[in-house]
This record gives C-alpha cells, sequence and structure tokens, in this order.
C-alpha cells in the first residue's frame, strides 16, 4: 500500500477523514514517490472538487492551484501508477 509521506516526518494512508488521524486541516506540504498521485479533497468522505498532486510539493502557497488546500484538505486518496510495459 502507498504512503504519503508529510512534513516532521509523518506518514499518512488514504484516509476518508484527516481528523482520524490528526491531520486535518494541518497539511501544507508533502512528498509524492515517484510513479505516485495524491489528490487531496475539502471534505471528508472525498466529496468535493480534488485536486492532484504527481511531485513533491514544498510549500502549496506557492501554487495557485494548492491555495486552497493548504491546511484545508480533509480526505486524500493516493494512487500508484502501474509501469508501463
Amino acid at each position: 500500500k502507498a504512503s504519503l509521506f508529510l512534513e516532521q516526518g509523518r506518514t499518512c494512508n488514504d484516509s476518508s477523514n484527516l481528523a482520524n488521524q490528526s491531520l486535518s486541516n494541518t497539511i501544507s506540504a508533502v512528498k509524492v514517490s515517484p510513479l505516485a498521485k495524491v489528490t487531496f479533497y475539502p471534505q471528508t468522505h472525498y466529496q468535493g472538487t480534488g485536486v492532484d498532486i504527481t511531485s513533491n510539493t514544498f510549500c502549496f502557497l506557492s501554487y495557485p492551484n494548492l491555495k486552497a488546500f493548504n491546511d484545508k484538505a480533509q480526505s486524500l486518496k493516493i494512487f500508484k501508477e502501474q509501469l508501463e510495459q
């Protein structure tokens, strides 16, 4: 199962409610493994329009499409891409 690396060395798996992991309203940077994609959602249970991140993002405020998610993500899904053959 893929994991997401967060600030301060924390990791996270798929989560329909980040509050259950004390992570809601706290994520402002992520480290995404190669061949992975993370989708953040503004509401719990993967509701609302999500935003995809496919590379390391050290400060959401530096990216126009991520500013709205700075310290506001409520759920996330992690996708591991398959290698093309």
